[in-house]
């Protein structure tokens, strides 16, 4: 899967934010093409331009969207057995059951934060850079900080008490 926003105008008012993906089964040199790709939804954030809503708010408002355009496949994995499909292979079909594992997600930085929860705060008043470790921004450039990694465990607290105190109004 990628997914990554595109602005649409000069001002970067307009923006899209398509989700498409590929086949892993397909070779390296067909993945490179665009023919490989489909677009399997376009989250729109559009209508909520203009609404004072919080961080949190427009975030999981982000997430449900995705959850419906990913849904379909997750479907097919777990309550469908898959796809049946005849596959041609060395001049003989051969019956096989297709299911659509989404084994990576490709974007930048600012993307993946977005997908994974995070603040999407890259000014001076954000303490890390990551959620990887605990260095903070003025030893980022320094290669002899002795950071420490984050566990699963610290971060788990983090998103419960963020979320905790989030009553969501879906638009």
């Amino acid at each position: 899967m990628f997914c990554d926003q595109t602005h649409c105008d000069i001002n970067g008012n307009s923006k899209l934010e398509p989700v498409v993906m590929t086949l892993g089964i397909f070779n390296k040199e067909c993945r490179w093409k665009y023919q490989a790709w489909r677009t399997i939804g376009l989250p729109n954030m559009d209508h909520l331009q203009n609404k004072k809503l919080d961080a949190d708010k427009k975030q999981a408002d982000y997430h449900a969207m995705l959850n419906v355009i990913i849904s379909p496949i997750a479907t097919l994995q777990t309550k469908s057995n898959g796809i049946y499909w005849k596959l041609p292979w060395k001049g003989k079909l051969h019956p096989v059951i297709l299911k659509f594992p989404v084994l990576f997600v490709m974007g930048d930085s600012q993307g993946h934060d977005k997908l994974c929860g995070q603040k999407l705060n890259y000014s001076q008043s954000a303490t890390h850079l990551c959620q990887y470790c605990d260095c903070p921004i003025a030893e980022t450039d320094n290669p002899y900080y002795r950071f420490k990694y984050q566990k699963q465990e610290h971060l788990q607290k983090l998103l419960k008490k963020r979320y905790r105190r989030i009553k969501i109004d879906w638009v």
